[in-house]
């Protein structure tokens, strides 16, 4: 027996036997006078566990999801993992939940619990690396190896006509760069901008 309990069942024993002053009897405990009268008061010679803590927890949660919308949202889950591609998070299924008519739909934040709740969180697999070569190019110098990107649309304002493209390139070794901007995406433009380019950082053996 815990040593809580047994104190409270020793002071309820003094005072039932008739030992007063009540204040005698929980200040040789010390224990406080609010104490002392609360497990008096839940002192029941019906209850052999009277002197335990009751549970902290409230007994009806109002909010708590009901057991068919758990149920649907892991089905659903279920249904999208085995669907090759699918997303599977929370707004996937969300989603799905309003195509099949559900209402109210759950939040986000209630799907992700249910998720975690039934253990339908699966860790990613570990990509195992295949000995398997590949041709590449390894850039001991500058101008062996230049990387070409292209960014965009991007906007310096409304309408098309503020909408630009930007061409970026990059020396492997040196990171020596060059960025330009244009109206378009074209061959046209991307030949402009290589020529613009190269003619500062030289032609490179590969692109």
């Amino acid at each position: 027996m815990k040593e809580e309990c047994r104190i409270r069942i020793e002071a309820v024993r003094r005072f039932l036997a008739g030992e007063r002053p009540a204040v005698k009897i929980y200040r040789s405990l010390n224990q406080s006078r609010r104490w002392f009268y609360f497990w008096l008061n839940r002192y029941n010679c019906n209850d052999e566990n009277w002197h335990k803590d009751k549970p902290k927890a409230p007994k009806i949660i109002h909010n708590k999801t009901a057991k068919e919308t758990e149920t649907l949202v892991c089905n659903v889950r279920d249904k999208l993992a085995k669907t090759k591609y699918a997303q599977i998070g929370a707004l996937p299924i969300q989603w799905e939940l309003k195509k099949l008519g559900l209402k109210p739909i759950p939040p986000i934040w209630t799907i992700n619990r249910i998720i975690i709740r039934n253990n339908l969180v699966k860790k990613p697999e570990i990509y195992e690396k295949r000995n398997k070569l590949y041709p590449g190019t390894e850039a001991t110098a500058p101008n062996i190896s230049h990387q070409l990107d292209l960014v965009g649309p991007r906007y310096i304002g409304k309408g098309k006509d503020n909408r630009l493209f930007s061409f970026n390139l990059i020396d492997v070794f040196d990171n020596a760069a060059k960025v330009k901007p244009y109206k378009g995406k074209r061959s046209i433009f991307a030949t402009d901008f290589l020529v613009y380019a190269w003619q500062t950082l030289g032609i490179p053996k590969y692109l």
